[in-house]
Protein backbone atom coordinates (compact mmCIF):
# COMPACT_ATOMS: atom_id res chain seq x y z
CA UNK A 1 0.00 0.00 0.00
CA UNK A 2 2.78 2.44 0.91
CA UNK A 3 4.63 1.68 -2.31
CA UNK A 4 1.50 2.24 -4.37
CA UNK A 5 0.79 5.49 -2.51
CA UNK A 6 4.34 6.73 -3.03
CA UNK A 7 4.18 5.88 -6.74
CA UNK A 8 0.92 7.80 -7.07
CA UNK A 9 2.49 10.81 -5.36
CA UNK A 10 5.46 10.72 -7.73
CA UNK A 11 3.08 10.57 -10.68
CA UNK A 12 1.14 13.52 -9.26
CA UNK A 13 4.34 15.53 -8.85
CA UNK A 14 5.22 14.86 -12.49
CA UNK A 15 1.72 15.82 -13.63
CA UNK A 16 1.71 19.00 -11.53
CA UNK A 17 5.16 19.99 -12.76
CA UNK A 18 4.51 19.23 -16.42
CA UNK A 19 1.10 20.93 -16.58
CA UNK A 20 2.19 23.90 -14.47
CA UNK A 21 5.34 24.32 -16.55
CA UNK A 22 3.27 24.13 -19.73
CA UNK A 23 0.75 26.62 -18.36
CA UNK A 24 3.46 29.06 -17.26
CA UNK A 25 5.55 28.17 -20.30
CA UNK A 26 2.88 29.43 -22.70
CA UNK A 27 3.18 33.11 -21.65
CA UNK A 28 6.94 32.61 -21.34
CA UNK A 29 7.22 31.29 -24.90
CA UNK A 30 5.01 34.13 -26.07
CA UNK A 31 7.30 36.76 -24.54
CA UNK A 32 8.85 37.44 -28.00
CA UNK A 33 5.37 38.39 -29.25
CA UNK A 34 4.42 40.38 -26.16
CA UNK A 35 7.71 42.26 -26.08
CA UNK A 36 7.47 42.97 -29.82
CA UNK A 37 3.95 44.45 -29.58
CA UNK A 38 4.30 46.13 -26.17
CA UNK A 39 6.72 48.81 -25.02
CA UNK A 40 8.28 48.43 -21.56
CA UNK A 41 5.96 51.08 -20.09
CA UNK A 42 2.90 49.23 -21.42
CA UNK A 43 4.25 45.99 -19.98
CA UNK A 44 4.69 47.87 -16.72
CA UNK A 45 1.05 49.00 -16.76
CA UNK A 46 -0.03 45.38 -17.23
CA UNK A 47 2.14 44.35 -14.28
CA UNK A 48 0.44 46.97 -12.10
CA UNK A 49 -3.00 45.71 -13.22
CA UNK A 50 -1.93 42.23 -12.13
CA UNK A 51 -1.03 43.65 -8.74
CA UNK A 52 -4.55 45.09 -8.40
CA UNK A 53 -6.06 41.69 -9.27
CA UNK A 54 -3.79 39.93 -6.79
CA UNK A 55 -4.79 42.11 -3.86
CA UNK A 56 -8.46 41.73 -4.79
CA UNK A 57 -8.06 37.93 -4.73
CA UNK A 58 -6.65 38.14 -1.20
CA UNK A 59 -9.82 39.85 0.06
CA UNK A 60 -12.22 37.67 -1.96
CA UNK A 61 -10.86 34.17 -1.28
CA UNK A 62 -9.88 35.22 2.28
CA UNK A 63 -7.79 32.12 2.90
CA UNK A 64 -10.70 29.74 2.18
CA UNK A 65 -8.66 27.51 -0.14
CA UNK A 66 -5.87 27.12 2.43
CA UNK A 67 -8.41 26.43 5.20
CA UNK A 68 -10.04 23.71 3.11
CA UNK A 69 -6.72 21.95 2.43
CA UNK A 70 -5.89 22.04 6.15
CA UNK A 71 -9.31 20.77 7.28
CA UNK A 72 -9.86 18.25 4.49
CA UNK A 73 -8.44 15.32 6.46
CA UNK A 74 -10.04 16.43 9.73
CA UNK A 75 -13.66 16.92 8.69
CA UNK A 76 -16.25 14.17 8.28
CA UNK A 77 -18.60 16.32 6.19
CA UNK A 78 -16.44 17.61 3.33
CA UNK A 79 -19.35 18.67 1.04
CA UNK A 80 -20.82 20.84 3.79
CA UNK A 81 -17.47 22.53 4.52
CA UNK A 82 -16.88 23.05 0.80
CA UNK A 83 -20.28 24.74 0.42
CA UNK A 84 -19.75 26.89 3.50
CA UNK A 85 -16.46 28.18 2.11
CA UNK A 86 -18.10 29.10 -1.19
CA UNK A 87 -20.71 31.06 0.76
CA UNK A 88 -17.87 32.82 2.57
CA UNK A 89 -16.51 33.94 -0.82
CA UNK A 90 -19.91 35.39 -1.77
CA UNK A 91 -19.80 37.26 1.55
CA UNK A 92 -16.31 38.70 1.06
CA UNK A 93 -16.75 39.68 -2.60
CA UNK A 94 -18.76 42.89 -1.88
CA UNK A 95 -16.08 43.89 0.64
CA UNK A 96 -13.45 43.63 -2.09
CA UNK A 97 -15.67 45.65 -4.44
CA UNK A 98 -16.04 48.35 -1.78
CA UNK A 99 -12.28 48.50 -1.29
CA UNK A 100 -11.86 48.91 -5.04
CA UNK A 101 -14.39 51.76 -5.02
CA UNK A 102 -12.26 53.50 -2.38
CA UNK A 103 -9.20 52.82 -4.55
CA UNK A 104 -10.89 54.49 -7.55
CA UNK A 105 -12.25 57.41 -5.49
CA UNK A 106 -8.78 58.06 -4.02
CA UNK A 107 -7.26 58.03 -7.53
CA UNK A 108 -4.61 55.52 -6.43
CA UNK A 109 -3.93 54.31 -9.95
CA UNK A 110 -0.24 54.36 -10.93
CA UNK A 111 -0.97 52.21 -14.00
CA UNK A 112 -3.51 54.76 -15.29
CA UNK A 113 -6.10 52.08 -16.08
CA UNK A 114 -9.61 53.30 -16.87
CA UNK A 115 -12.02 52.87 -13.92
CA UNK A 116 -14.14 50.11 -15.56
CA UNK A 117 -11.01 47.95 -15.71
CA UNK A 118 -10.35 48.55 -12.02
CA UNK A 119 -13.76 47.08 -11.18
CA UNK A 120 -13.26 44.32 -13.77
CA UNK A 121 -10.18 43.37 -11.73
CA UNK A 122 -12.47 42.43 -8.82
CA UNK A 123 -14.66 40.31 -11.14
CA UNK A 124 -11.49 38.55 -12.29
CA UNK A 125 -10.54 38.05 -8.63
CA UNK A 126 -13.94 36.47 -7.87
CA UNK A 127 -13.63 34.04 -10.77
CA UNK A 128 -10.07 33.13 -9.81
CA UNK A 129 -11.16 32.59 -6.20
CA UNK A 130 -13.80 30.14 -7.41
CA UNK A 131 -11.13 28.33 -9.40
CA UNK A 132 -8.81 28.26 -6.37
CA UNK A 133 -11.50 26.52 -4.33
CA UNK A 134 -12.00 23.82 -6.95
CA UNK A 135 -8.24 23.40 -7.23
CA UNK A 136 -8.05 22.94 -3.43
CA UNK A 137 -10.68 20.20 -3.71
CA UNK A 138 -8.92 18.44 -6.58
CA UNK A 139 -5.53 18.69 -4.84
CA UNK A 140 -6.91 17.21 -1.66
CA UNK A 141 -8.36 14.32 -3.65
CA UNK A 142 -5.03 13.85 -5.44
CA UNK A 143 -6.61 14.58 -8.85
CA UNK A 144 -3.57 16.16 -10.45
CA UNK A 145 -4.97 15.85 -13.98
CA UNK A 146 -7.95 18.02 -13.08
CA UNK A 147 -5.69 20.71 -11.63
CA UNK A 148 -3.43 20.53 -14.67
CA UNK A 149 -6.37 20.80 -17.06
CA UNK A 150 -7.61 23.94 -15.29
CA UNK A 151 -4.18 25.61 -15.35
CA UNK A 152 -3.58 24.73 -19.00
CA UNK A 153 -7.05 25.90 -20.04
CA UNK A 154 -6.47 29.24 -18.34
CA UNK A 155 -3.10 29.77 -20.00
CA UNK A 156 -4.34 28.80 -23.48
CA UNK A 157 -7.51 30.92 -23.36
CA UNK A 158 -5.80 34.03 -21.98
CA UNK A 159 -2.89 33.75 -24.43
CA UNK A 160 -5.14 33.14 -27.46
CA UNK A 161 -7.37 36.13 -26.74
CA UNK A 162 -4.35 38.35 -26.03
CA UNK A 163 -2.58 37.46 -29.29
CA UNK A 164 -5.71 37.99 -31.39
CA UNK A 165 -6.38 41.40 -29.82
CA UNK A 166 -2.73 42.44 -30.04
CA UNK A 167 -2.92 41.82 -33.78
CA UNK A 168 -5.85 44.27 -33.87
CA UNK A 169 -3.80 46.95 -32.08
CA UNK A 170 -5.53 46.68 -28.70
CA UNK A 171 -2.09 47.14 -27.08
CA UNK A 172 -2.14 46.60 -23.30
CA UNK A 173 -5.94 46.29 -23.22
CA UNK A 174 -5.53 43.02 -25.14
CA UNK A 175 -4.04 41.58 -21.96
CA UNK A 176 -6.87 42.93 -19.78
CA UNK A 177 -9.52 41.40 -22.03
CA UNK A 178 -7.57 38.15 -22.02
CA UNK A 179 -7.58 38.06 -18.22
CA UNK A 180 -11.29 38.87 -17.96
CA UNK A 181 -12.57 36.41 -20.58
CA UNK A 182 -10.07 33.78 -19.49
CA UNK A 183 -11.10 33.94 -15.81
CA UNK A 184 -14.80 33.68 -16.65
CA UNK A 185 -14.17 30.75 -19.00
CA UNK A 186 -11.92 28.81 -16.63
CA UNK A 187 -14.33 29.25 -13.71
CA UNK A 188 -16.98 27.64 -15.92
CA UNK A 189 -14.63 24.82 -16.91
CA UNK A 190 -13.69 24.15 -13.26
CA UNK A 191 -17.35 24.14 -12.21
CA UNK A 192 -18.23 21.71 -15.02
CA UNK A 193 -15.34 19.41 -14.08
CA UNK A 194 -16.35 19.47 -10.42
CA UNK A 195 -19.97 18.73 -11.34
CA UNK A 196 -18.82 15.55 -13.09
CA UNK A 197 -17.26 14.51 -9.76
CA UNK A 198 -20.32 15.61 -7.77
CA UNK A 199 -18.31 18.11 -5.71
CA UNK A 200 -20.05 21.36 -6.67
CA UNK A 201 -21.22 23.48 -3.72
CA UNK A 202 -24.79 23.53 -2.51
CA UNK A 203 -26.12 26.69 -0.86
CA UNK A 204 -29.31 25.15 0.57
CA UNK A 205 -29.41 25.52 4.36
CA UNK A 206 -25.70 26.35 4.45
CA UNK A 207 -24.35 29.02 6.77
CA UNK A 208 -21.08 30.91 6.69
CA UNK A 209 -18.12 29.10 8.21
CA UNK A 210 -17.06 31.35 11.08
CA UNK A 211 -13.91 29.30 11.82
CA UNK A 212 -12.84 29.76 8.20
CA UNK A 213 -13.46 33.51 8.40
CA UNK A 214 -11.43 33.61 11.61
CA UNK A 215 -8.68 31.63 9.88
CA UNK A 216 -8.84 34.03 6.92
CA UNK A 217 -8.62 37.05 9.20
CA UNK A 218 -5.62 35.52 10.92
CA UNK A 219 -3.86 34.74 7.65
CA UNK A 220 -4.80 38.08 6.03
CA UNK A 221 -1.63 39.91 7.13
CA UNK A 222 0.39 36.96 5.82
CA UNK A 223 -1.39 37.08 2.46
CA UNK A 224 -1.03 40.86 2.28
CA UNK A 225 2.66 40.48 3.04
CA UNK A 226 3.13 38.68 -0.30
CA UNK A 227 1.37 41.56 -2.03
CA UNK A 228 3.43 44.07 -0.07
CA UNK A 229 6.58 42.50 -1.49
CA UNK A 230 5.64 41.97 -5.14
CA UNK A 231 2.94 44.60 -5.49
CA UNK A 232 4.52 47.42 -3.55
CA UNK A 233 7.82 46.84 -5.33
CA UNK A 234 6.12 47.65 -8.62
CA UNK A 235 4.23 50.58 -7.12
CA UNK A 236 7.41 52.06 -5.63
CA UNK A 237 9.32 51.63 -8.89
CA UNK A 238 6.47 53.26 -10.82
CA UNK A 239 6.37 56.23 -8.42
CA UNK A 240 10.08 56.86 -7.85
CA UNK A 241 11.71 55.47 -11.01
CA UNK A 242 9.32 54.92 -13.95
CA UNK A 243 6.68 52.59 -15.37
CA UNK A 244 9.28 51.77 -18.04
CA UNK A 245 11.47 50.22 -15.33
CA UNK A 246 8.44 48.38 -13.93
CA UNK A 247 8.33 46.68 -17.32
CA UNK A 248 12.00 45.66 -17.12
CA UNK A 249 11.55 44.45 -13.54
CA UNK A 250 8.47 42.45 -14.57
CA UNK A 251 10.27 40.73 -17.46
CA UNK A 252 13.07 39.57 -15.14
CA UNK A 253 10.46 38.49 -12.57
CA UNK A 254 8.53 36.53 -15.20
CA UNK A 255 11.63 34.59 -16.23
CA UNK A 256 12.53 33.87 -12.59
CA UNK A 257 8.97 32.56 -12.30
CA UNK A 258 10.38 29.22 -13.51
CA UNK A 259 11.59 28.65 -9.94
CA UNK A 260 8.12 29.46 -8.58
CA UNK A 261 6.48 27.20 -11.18
CA UNK A 262 8.51 24.25 -9.96
CA UNK A 263 7.98 25.15 -6.30
CA UNK A 264 4.22 25.54 -6.82
CA UNK A 265 4.03 22.17 -8.55
CA UNK A 266 5.92 20.49 -5.74
CA UNK A 267 3.85 22.32 -3.12
CA UNK A 268 0.58 21.35 -4.81
CA UNK A 269 1.62 17.72 -4.99
CA UNK A 270 3.13 17.41 -1.52
CA UNK A 271 0.87 19.64 0.61
CA UNK A 272 -1.64 16.80 1.11
CA UNK A 273 1.30 14.48 1.86
CA UNK A 274 2.76 16.97 4.36
CA UNK A 275 -0.58 17.31 6.12
CA UNK A 276 -1.07 13.55 6.24
CA UNK A 277 2.47 12.92 7.53
CA UNK A 278 2.05 15.56 10.22
CA UNK A 279 -1.36 14.15 11.15
CA UNK A 280 0.34 10.76 11.56
CA UNK A 281 3.05 12.53 13.63
CA UNK A 282 5.85 11.63 11.23
CA UNK A 283 7.68 14.84 12.05
CA UNK A 284 11.24 13.83 11.20
CA UNK A 285 10.24 12.42 7.81
CA UNK A 286 8.28 15.53 6.89
CA UNK A 287 11.17 17.82 7.83
CA UNK A 288 13.75 15.76 5.91
CA UNK A 289 11.46 15.82 2.86
CA UNK A 290 11.28 19.60 3.22
CA UNK A 291 15.09 19.92 3.19
CA UNK A 292 15.38 17.75 0.07
CA UNK A 293 12.85 19.92 -1.74
CA UNK A 294 14.76 23.09 -0.78
CA UNK A 295 17.94 21.60 -2.28
CA UNK A 296 16.09 21.09 -5.56
CA UNK A 297 14.88 24.70 -5.51
CA UNK A 298 18.46 25.91 -5.01
CA UNK A 299 19.77 23.89 -7.96
CA UNK A 300 17.02 25.17 -10.27
CA UNK A 301 17.67 28.79 -9.22
CA UNK A 302 21.42 28.57 -9.94
CA UNK A 303 20.89 26.95 -13.35
CA UNK A 304 18.30 29.54 -14.35
CA UNK A 305 20.52 32.48 -13.36
CA UNK A 306 23.42 31.02 -15.35
CA UNK A 307 21.30 30.50 -18.48
CA UNK A 308 19.95 34.09 -18.44
CA UNK A 309 22.05 35.49 -21.33
CA UNK A 310 20.99 32.62 -23.59
CA UNK A 311 17.31 33.07 -22.71
CA UNK A 312 17.41 36.80 -23.47
CA UNK A 313 19.18 36.26 -26.80
CA UNK A 314 16.60 33.70 -27.88
CA UNK A 315 13.33 35.01 -26.52
CA UNK A 316 13.33 38.65 -25.47
CA UNK A 317 13.10 41.70 -27.70
CA UNK A 318 16.27 43.81 -27.60
CA UNK A 319 14.45 46.79 -26.04
CA UNK A 320 14.12 44.72 -22.83
CA UNK A 321 17.73 43.52 -22.56
CA UNK A 322 18.47 45.82 -19.61
CA UNK A 323 16.38 43.37 -17.58
CA UNK A 324 19.11 40.73 -17.96
CA UNK A 325 21.12 42.46 -15.22
CA UNK A 326 18.21 41.98 -12.81
CA UNK A 327 17.67 38.26 -13.47
CA UNK A 328 20.23 36.67 -11.05
CA UNK A 329 18.90 38.69 -8.11
CA UNK A 330 15.30 37.95 -9.12
CA UNK A 331 16.17 34.24 -9.06
CA UNK A 332 17.37 34.64 -5.48
CA UNK A 333 14.06 36.31 -4.58
CA UNK A 334 12.16 33.44 -6.21
CA UNK A 335 14.22 30.91 -4.24
CA UNK A 336 13.54 32.74 -0.96
CA UNK A 337 9.82 32.93 -1.73
CA UNK A 338 9.69 29.20 -2.50
CA UNK A 339 11.44 28.35 0.79
CA UNK A 340 9.11 30.54 2.88
CA UNK A 341 6.05 29.05 1.16
CA UNK A 342 7.26 25.51 1.82
CA UNK A 343 8.12 26.11 5.48
CA UNK A 344 4.78 27.85 6.03
CA UNK A 345 3.01 24.50 5.60
CA UNK A 346 4.15 23.52 9.10
CA UNK A 347 2.58 26.60 10.66
CA UNK A 348 -0.61 26.07 8.64
CA UNK A 349 -0.88 22.54 10.01
CA UNK A 350 -0.41 23.60 13.63
CA UNK A 351 -2.88 26.47 12.99
CA UNK A 352 -0.26 29.04 13.94
CA UNK A 353 -1.44 31.38 11.18
CA UNK A 354 -1.35 34.40 13.47
CA UNK A 355 2.33 33.75 14.22
CA UNK A 356 2.95 33.23 10.50
CA UNK A 357 1.13 36.48 9.73
CA UNK A 358 3.18 38.39 12.30
CA UNK A 359 6.43 37.04 10.83
CA UNK A 360 5.62 37.64 7.17
CA UNK A 361 3.78 40.94 7.64
CA UNK A 362 6.51 42.38 9.87
CA UNK A 363 9.32 41.42 7.48
CA UNK A 364 7.30 42.65 4.51
CA UNK A 365 6.68 45.96 6.28
CA UNK A 366 10.42 46.16 6.91
CA UNK A 367 11.01 45.57 3.21
CA UNK A 368 8.56 48.27 2.12
CA UNK A 369 10.11 50.81 4.49
CA UNK A 370 13.65 49.94 3.38
CA UNK A 371 12.58 50.01 -0.27
CA UNK A 372 11.17 53.52 0.14
CA UNK A 373 14.38 54.64 1.80
CA UNK A 374 16.80 53.16 -0.74
CA UNK A 375 14.98 53.44 -4.07
CA UNK A 376 16.09 57.00 -4.89
CA UNK A 377 19.74 56.23 -4.10
CA UNK A 378 20.06 52.64 -5.29
CA UNK A 379 17.15 52.21 -7.68
CA UNK A 380 15.72 48.78 -8.47
CA UNK A 381 18.78 46.91 -7.16
CA UNK A 382 18.25 48.42 -3.71
CA UNK A 383 14.64 47.21 -3.68
CA UNK A 384 15.65 43.69 -4.75
CA UNK A 385 18.42 43.38 -2.15
CA UNK A 386 16.01 44.61 0.53
CA UNK A 387 13.55 41.91 -0.52
CA UNK A 388 16.19 39.18 -0.34
CA UNK A 389 17.42 40.27 3.10
CA UNK A 390 13.94 40.41 4.64
CA UNK A 391 12.96 37.09 3.04
CA UNK A 392 15.98 35.47 4.70
CA UNK A 393 14.92 36.92 8.04
CA UNK A 394 11.38 35.58 7.57
CA UNK A 395 12.57 32.10 6.56
CA UNK A 396 14.93 31.92 9.54
CA UNK A 397 12.24 32.87 12.06
CA UNK A 398 9.70 30.44 10.52
CA UNK A 399 12.31 27.67 10.70
CA UNK A 400 12.99 28.42 14.39
CA UNK A 401 9.27 28.42 15.23
CA UNK A 402 8.77 25.18 13.27
CA UNK A 403 11.57 23.41 15.14
CA UNK A 404 10.12 24.51 18.48
CA UNK A 405 6.67 23.22 17.48
CA UNK A 406 8.07 19.87 16.35
CA UNK A 407 10.15 19.50 19.51
CA UNK A 408 7.11 20.37 21.60
CA UNK A 409 5.09 17.65 19.86
CA UNK A 410 8.01 15.26 20.32
CA UNK A 411 8.01 15.77 24.08
CA UNK A 412 4.21 15.58 24.21
CA UNK A 413 4.05 12.35 22.24
CA UNK A 414 7.37 10.95 23.50
CA UNK A 415 8.45 9.86 20.04
CA UNK A 416 11.33 10.76 17.72
CA UNK A 417 10.86 13.66 15.36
Amino acid sequence: MKLASFSREKINVIIYMMTDMLAKGIPFLLLPIYTAFLAPDQFGNIAIFNVIVEIAIIFVVFGANSYYRVEYFNTTDKPKLFSQLFKNILFTFPIAMLLQAIFVWSELNPGNQEWPWLFAAVIIALMQSVVLMFIAEFQSQGKALHVGAINLSSAVIVASITIVLLSFDFAEQARYWGFLIGSLSVAGIAWFGAKKLAVTPSFDNVKLSKPALSFGLGVLPHALSWWARTGMDRMIIAKFVSVYHVGLYSIAAQISLIVIVISNAVNQAFTPKFMQMLTEKKYRQSFVLCLKIIAIYLLVSVLLAMSGPLLFDWFINAKYHEALLLLPLMCVIALCQAIVTLLSNFLYFFKKVKILSIITSTTSFMHVVIAYLVVESYGINGIIISSIATYVVAATIILIVTMKLLKGEHHAQNQPI
